[in-house]
């Protein structure tokens, strides 16, 4: 039997067609959103969800605090948060800088690759 998610998820992407593509998938998957529109925002949004976020799922590139940095700042709250971050290109300086414990996903995704990275994520599974 296929594992439904019932943690919840924080999702931070500055294009709004990309989050709401992303939240229908994980919505469909059994998990909660709980949506940013940038890193500073999914910062703040980490903070006052306190102790309920399972799993953050950060583009890359955003205004105001890319991906990265956003997790940087979230650790800096909760040091075990699993996280992933998403982009088109996973090479490069920013992807440098991702914690070795922080899973990748590669931009565009299908809806069962997105899935398996989020369960992945949070079992703390391989990069």
């Amino acid at each position: 039997m296929e594992h439904v998610g019932r943690e919840v998820v924080l999702l931070a992407d500055d294009e709004d067609a990309v989050r709401r593509l992303v939240r229908l998938a994980l919505e469909q998957g059994g998990y909660r959103v709980v949506e940013a529109a940038d890193g500073a925002e999914a910062v703040a949004q980490l903070e006052a969800n306190r102790g309920r976020i399972g799993v953050a799922l950060l583009d890359l590139s955003m205004p105001r605090l890319g991906g990265v940095e956003a997790l940087l700042a979230m650790r800096a709250l909760e040091p075990r948060l699993p996280a992933i971050v998403m982009s088109g290109r996973l090479e490069g300086p920013e992807i440098a800088k991702t914690p070795t414990d922080v899973l990748l996903l590669a931009k565009p995704f299908r809806p069962d690759e997105l899935a398996e990275r989020v369960r992945a994520a949070l079992e703390g599974g391989p990069r």
